[in-house]
């Protein structure tokens, strides 16, 4: 990667270094990463937000049939340049088609309408045909009723792991302000979930639970350190939890609500 800047002048990761660490996610070869990308991304909200907001957008894109990576499938030749990476051809895909969409729904129809003055055709008049009684020896066939889903099967898509959310799980942030006590990673939740942390100096903190879909399900705040949720209204699935400041990501957590 020494023909392009990994970062910008405030010491940020560029666009193409942000691009390249989602296609890393997304074919699951981050370890390939030149290590100050992975050390300074382990470091910095401002940049794993970008890449967060970036592999939303390509997170359903199936990268299988799109051929050799130009970087981590050739890692001998230098980069010429990282925007012809696979995360930049997806996401411009993705945008394509919303502007096809877009132009579908709210361009205007050319077909002229009829106007008053013209006389329309009255509809033919169709005499309904007569049908014939069934024989009494015919009879209608029995219709087995569906039959329903197992629960496992119900539920399976909300089991999928989080990849973004999966690099991050446990790890130890620079600021090394909490200590997380509860739950433990991959902890089964059947009723109340307890989080609780240890902090260095008094300080207030926003928790955030989210799905496999990253949808926040539940956010509170508070000054104490720790706090519980009633999980009973959620679905069965894997959620993952931010613990955070005002200014950065502390920790992020897992845990799993079985199937009951």
């Amino acid at each position: 990667m020494h023909e392009n800047k990994l970062f910008t002048s405030r010491g940020h990761l560029t666009d193409d270094a942000v691009y390249l660490y989602v296609d890393a996610l997304k074919l699951a070869k981050k370890e390939l990463l030149p290590g100050e990308v992975r050390e300074h991304v382990e470091e910095c909200v401002q940049c794993k937000r970008a890449i967060q907001e970036l592999y939303d957008v390509v997170r359903q894109q199936d990268y299988s049939s799109l051929g050799p990576h130009p970087y981590f499938d050739q890692k001998k030749i230098p980069i010429k340049p990282i925007h012809r990476t696979i995360t930049r051809l997806a996401a411009a895909i993705v945008i394509g088609i919303g502007l096809v969409l877009l132009a579908y729904f709210y361009l205007p129809d050319t077909d002229t309408p009829l106007t008053l003055d013209e006389p329309v055709d009255a509809p033919e008049e169709i005499e309904p045909q007569k049908t014939e009684p069934a024989p009494p020896d015919i009879t209608e066939p029995d219709i087995a009723p569906p039959v329903p889903e197992e629960p496992r099967e119900l539920y399976a898509a909300n089991f999928e792991p989080m990849p973004f959310y999966e690099n991050l799980v446990d790890q130890q942030f620079r600021s090394h302000l909490v200590r997380v006590q509860s739950p433990e990673i991959d902890e089964e939740i059947t009723n109340e979930v307890h989080f609780s942390w240890d902090t260095r100096v008094p300080m207030q903190v926003h928790i955030k639970i989210l799905n496999n879909n990253q949808d926040i399900v539940w956010q509170t705040s508070t000054e104490e350190q720790h706090v519980s949720y009633d999980t009973s209204e959620l679905e069965p699935g894997i959620y993952y939890w931010r613990l955070e400041n005002d200014e950065e990501l502390l920790y992020v957590g897992k845990f799993i609500i079985p199937i009951r």
